[in-house]
């Protein structure tokens, strides 16, 4: 069994980041998307995980951890929203992921991979916000006339 490319950066070794999973290639995601998950949150819960860098990508251990939470985080409300579900991530997530997409926000942007800043109204969610600085707009539903979503 593979590893995935956050398991792999947990656990400091070199990644390709042109190979897909086994498991994408031959469809089986939907099946194993729960496991695979787990084993993620495995391979970032080792002490001292988030110690030092992670290899041929030189970022700190710590940036790329809250990057991988981030994802799981954002694309899990993207998957809920877009199947027209809800998905409202716990606080202590929030409280760490948050200020961690904040400030690579700038740096995202200018590699394309996230939006403009979504403008939302001072009575927006921590969620909401956390939506909005990657492009997002909170405010989207399936076939509504809300503003656009960036990766």
């Amino acid at each position: 069994m593979t590893q995935t490319i956050g398991q792999a950066l947990a656990a400091r070794e070199d990644v390709d980041f042109t190979q897909e999973p086994d498991f994408v290639a031959d469809g089986d995601w939907r099946a194993r998307f729960g496991d695979e998950t787990a084993r993620l949150v495995k391979a970032w819960s080792v002490p001292g995980v988030e110690e030092g860098t992670t290899g041929q990508m030189g970022l700190p251990a710590r940036t790329v951890g809250l990057m991988v939470l981030g994802d799981l985080t954002v694309h899990a409300w993207d998957l809920a929203r877009a199947t027209g579900g809800d998905f409202v991530p716990e606080r202590s997530v929030l409280d760490e992921v948050g200020p961690g997409l904040a400030a690579m926000a700038p740096q995202a942007r200018e590699i394309k991979m996230f939006g403009e800043p979504f403008p939302v109204p001072e009575s927006a969610t921590v969620f909401e916000r956390l939506l909005a600085v990657t492009g997002r707009d909170p405010g989207w539903t399936p076939g509504g006339t809300a503003g656009a979503t960036a990766s």
